[in-house]
C-alpha cells in the first residue's frame, strides 16, 4: 500500500501553515485554498505514474509529448516549483527553456498549459 496523504482538513492552523511552508506555498490565503494546495501537491508528487493522465481529448502523439514536456518540467527544479507554488510564468522564458530541450511550439506548450491549468502570461495567439 502507497503512501497515505495528510488529512489537511483535520490539521489545526498551525499544523497546516507549517505544511505550506514547508513545501514553498504562500501561508495568508484561505484556510479552503490552502488544503486544496497542499492535496495537489502532494498528489503530484507522490503520483505513481510519472506521465501523469493525459486528458481525455488528447491523442496518442500528444500524450507522448505531455509526457516529454512533464519530464522536462520535473526536471527543471526552479520551474516545478514555480508551477507547485502556483505561480504566474513568463510564457517565452519558459518556452525557451522547455523548447531546447523538448522542441515544443508555442502552440503546443500552450495547450499543454491550458490543459493542465497552469498560469502563465506573455503569449498571444
Amino acid at each position: 500500500m502507497g503512501l497515505m496523504m495528510p488529512n489537511y482538513k483535520a490539521m489545526d492552523a498551525d499544523s497546516l501553515k507549517m505544511a505550506a511552508a514547508a513545501v514553498g506555498l504562500k501561508t495568508n490565503v484561505p484556510r479552503r485554498l490552502l488544503e486544496h494546495q497542499l492535496m495537489t501537491v502532494w498528489s503530484k508528487t507522490h503520483e505513481s505514474d510519472a506521465a501523469g493522465p493525459a486528458p481525455p481529448h488528447v491523442d496518442g502523439a500528444a500524450q507522448q509529448l505531455y509526457a516529454r514536456l512533464r519530464s522536462s518540467i520535473r526536471s527543471d527544479v526552479e520551474l516545478y516549483e514555480q508551477i507547485l507554488c502556483y505561480e504566474v510564468l513568463d510564457f517565452e522564458a519558459v518556452h525557451r527553456r522547455i523548447a531546447a530541450v523538448t522542441g515544443v511550439t508555442k502552440g503546443q506548450l500552450r495547450k499543454f498549459f491550458d490543459d493542465e491549468g497552469i498560469t502563465s502570461t506573455g503569449f498571444v495567439g
